[in-house]
């Protein structure tokens, strides 16, 4: 089954095209430091860039399923990027129907899988920065197993990558603790 017969893409933005006016609403855009962070945890402040204008732009949800057409890998985005706009970078992926395919399992496949991944190697453009177009996004094809073993593998696949991240959070928590306590040392040394 093709992609574009399950899920319908929006482009991101292309925020050079948009002239910032005083007046205008301010909108946070997403780009690659919020894709990681919505890939994995970090605990590093991050730098958000804004845009201001009058024109409406779209802007993602939580639990929107992003693309990154340079990265070749899709991920959700977290509450705390809920209404930020997309570059151009970016594709935002809806299912048209979640009862024939659920969210979870399309990030695993897209992100995981080997038919995925033969596709996208295929797919992209270019000789110095790979880009994937939308237009062979589309033309992706996915094998759909049955509801209940999408929705199994979407779980087991959510919840690797939650205790993957959590346990990320944990080293670098440590690493932290670590260098404060050295820190400390050396001072009480001088």
């Amino acid at each position: 089954m093709l992609l574009e017969e399950v899920m319908t893409f929006e482009s991101g933005t292309l925020l050079t095209r948009i002239e910032n006016e005083p007046q205008g609403i301010l909108y946070p855009v997403y780009e690659n430091e919020q894709f990681y962070m919505d890939d994995s945890v970090t605990l590093n402040e991050i730098k958000t860039k804004y845009v201001q204008t009058s024109k409406t732009i779209q802007q993602i949800e939580t639990n929107d399923i992003i693309i990154n057409l340079y990265k070749g890998d899709c991920t959700k985005v977290r509450d705390e990027f809920n209404g930020y706009v997309i570059n151009a970078n970016f594709v935002k992926a809806i299912p048209k129907n979640k009862e024939l395919l659920n969210p979870d399992f399309f990030l695993y496949w897209f992100n995981e899988s080997e038919e995925s991944k033969k596709q996208l190697l295929q797919s992209v453009q270019g000789s110095v920065m790979k880009k994937i177009s939308i237009a062979k996004l589309k033309k992706m094809d996915i094998s759909l197993p049955s509801k209940e073993k999408q929705e199994i593998i979407g779980y087991l696949y959510h919840s690797q990558k939650t205790a993957s991240n959590l346990y990320k959070k944990r080293i670098r928590l440590t690493e932290l603790l670590t260098k404060e306590k050295i820190k400390i040392f050396e001072r009480e040394e001088l």
